[in-house]
Formats: C-alpha cells, sequence, structure tokens
C-alpha cells in the first residue's frame, strides 16, 4: 500500500493514487485552476497584484488619463495703419485678423488663427504751399496739406523793394529805433518814449515827424575799458542789419537836420546815419555805402543841428537812415530830447 501522497506542485501529467488506488490528479488540479480564474476576477484589489496572490500574476499598467482638450487658437489682429496715400485722401485703418483657430484635438494644439489682411490705408503726406511774393513782402500762406502729415503753411515771400523816398522826407515816417548798440542790448539800458508833451516849448520848425525822449543807463564799466557806450539806430525794415534790402532815397540830399536839448545840459551825443556796413555775404547781401556822423555837446535849450550829405553817394540804398551813441564813464543816466529829424 502506498502512504498519502505530499502536498506539492506536479507537472498535470503525473497521477497521484491515493488510497483506494484511484487517481485524482485531474480532478485536483482542475479545482485549483478554477479558484485561481475566480480570485483573479472577484477578489478584492490587493489580490489583483503580484503580491499575496495563488499564482504570481504581473503588476497591472496604470490606466491612461483622458486626453486634455486644447483651446481653440486665438484670432490674428490685423496690423493698422497703411502706407502714405495722396494728399487729402482718408486715412482707413487695417482690419482686424478673422481667422479663428480650429479646435484643437485632444493632447493636440489649436491651429493659430489667420492674421487679418492690412487695408492699405492712404495716411494723407500734403505738400507745403509755397508762399508767393506780397507786395509789400508778405508771402500767402500755402495751400492746406492733406490729413496727418500735410504741411499749411506757405513759404514766406521776399520784402520786395519800397519806393523810392522822394527829399525832403522825415525820418520817423519810414525808419524805425530798432537798432540797439553796445549797452542798448541789454533790456532796460535804453528806454525811448514819444511822449510829445516831453517836447513841449520847442520852436515850430522842430514839429516834424516824432518826438523823442531818450533815457540811456550805463552798464557796468568792465576793467580795463575807461568807459562804456550805448546807442539806437533807425532802421528799414526794422532790425535790419543788411540781411533785407534797404530803403531807397531820390539822389541830391544835402543833409540830415533834427533839434535836440539835454535834460540837464553837456550830454556829448555822437550823431550819424549810414554806417550799417557789412562784407557782402550770403547772410548780409546788403550794406551801407556811406557814413557821416559828429558829436555835440548838448545844451538845454532846443537847438538845430546838420549832418552834412554833400559829395555822399548812397545808391544802394540806406540801411541806417539816423543813429546815435553815447559815451559814459560813470553810471549816471543820460537823458535827452530830440525831435524833427529830416532828410533834405
Amino acid at each position: 500500500m502506498h502512504p498519502f501522497p505530499q502536498e506539492s506542485m506536479q507537472s498535470v501529467d503525473v497521477g497521484i493514487v491515493d488510497r483506494f488506488g484511484s487517481t485524482r490528479a485531474p480532478v485536483r488540479t482542475a479545482f485549483l485552476v478554477a479558484a485561481v480564474v475566480w480570485l483573479s476576477c472577484s477578489a478584492p484589489e490587493p489580490f489583483r497584484g503580484g503580491q499575496g496572490g495563488l499564482t504570481s500574476a504581473g503588476s497591472g499598467g496604470a490606466s491612461g488619463t483622458d486626453g486634455a482638450v486644447v483651446p481653440m487658437g486665438a484670432a490674428g489682429s490685423g496690423t493698422a495703419g497703411g502706407t502714405a496715400g495722396a494728399t487729402d485722401a482718408a486715412a482707413p485703418t487695417g482690419a482686424a485678423g478673422e481667422g479663428g483657430g480650429s479646435a484643437g484635438a485632444t493632447n493636440q494644439p489649436g491651429t493659430a488663427g489667420a492674421v487679418g489682411s492690412t487695408d492699405a490705408g492712404a495716411i494723407a503726406t500734403g505738400t507745403a504751399g509755397s508762399g508767393t511774393a506780397g507786395a509789400t513782402g508778405g508771402g500767402t500762406a500755402g495751400a492746406g496739406g492733406g490729413a496727418d502729415a500735410g504741411t499749411s503753411s506757405g513759404t514766406a515771400g521776399m520784402t520786395s523793394a519800397p519806393m523810392m523816398l522822394s527829399l525832403p522826407f522825415n525820418v520817423s515816417d519810414h525808419f524805425s529805433p530798432t537798432g540797439f548798440m553796445g549797452d542798448g542790448v541789454v533790456a532796460g539800458s535804453i528806454t525811448m518814449s514819444t511822449d510829445a508833451t516831453a517836447c513841449a516849448g520847442e520852436p515850430a520848425a522842430a514839429m516834424a515827424g516824432t518826438c523823442y525822449t531818450m533815457t540811456y543807463q550805463p552798464q557796468p564799466i568792465v576793467a580795463p575799458a575807461p568807459s562804456t557806450w550805448g546807442g539806437v539806430y533807425w532802421q528799414y525794415p526794422d532790425n535790419n542789419w543788411g540781411t533785407l534790402p534797404p530803403d531807397t532815397v531820390a539822389a541830391g540830399a544835402q543833409a540830415i537836420s533834427f533839434y535836440a536839448k539835454g535834460k540837464n545840459g553837456n550830454e556829448s551825443v555822437t550823431f550819424q546815419a549810414g554806417g550799417i556796413v557789412n562784407a557782402i555775404s550770403t547772410a548780409t547781401p546788403y550794406t551801407d555805402t556811406f557814413t557821416i556822423r559828429q558829436t555835440f555837446a548838448l545844451t538845454t535849450t532846443w537847438t538845430k543841428y546838420t549832418l552834412p550829405l554833400t559829395g555822399l553817394t548812397y545808391s544802394a540804398g540806406v540801411l541806417g537812415g539816423f543813429a546815435w551813441v553815447a559815451t559814459a564813464t560813470n553810471a549816471n543816466p543820460i537823458v535827452f530830447f530830440v525831435h524833427g529829424i529830416v532828410w533834405q
């Protein structure tokens, strides 16, 4: 009689005989297979892995995650503004892009929207108007340019030459005291008023043109110079030192006469005409071709003074129709009056 068989794994081809002499191996093997199948399908999670099971089953792979849906691509934006257009044309801006991105597939990026086409805007670039020379030198304004970049100002017209002045004439009617010199370039150093009451008591012959009161406050003397000076030119046109055409005067003038007096007496003042002399250049194409000057000690009485012009020529024109210059050796103001300045 065979002993009871041991619990050991055997090949399914080897039979095991029980004590009754029957073969139990096929039955037992089938039972074991059915148990393993049942456990793998219905047992709790710990029995599904390779740990603690009756058989060494492989570990299961992680479950896949759902693919994320990628948002639609952003729409492209059009570029604003167009190329330069014709004068006065409207200037539309570029249209925004219209292409929307298509919906992204799972785990795939969406397609970017197409860039919108830019409308060809016509940014108006107006041309500058050119001014025409006016009769008295003022150029007319140029035609308006186009929107956004057009230039609406015209080119200034060149000052045209004035009519030739016939003799005699009052200097204050045609020339202006705008040419400040020396200390006169310092604001407030020289003041000029035209109050007619300041010329009260003058002779009737002096009552021609404008009456001027000149007040010169000398600036501090700078060593080693022993004095300082200031003065004013009557010019045509205003502030013209030779950049613009001068006034023209009929030939044959014999003198420039005027009346003057000092506030305190003994004021030393040099009076002159012409003398704005330039080296002819593109910056200063005009110049005086004559100079006459003379210094007088004024009194407190209205007195007639004369600058002779005999023998002088001024056919090129006159920039400086009259002028005065005073020299100061101290800080005391110099005050004097002038009236009736006449070319004759």
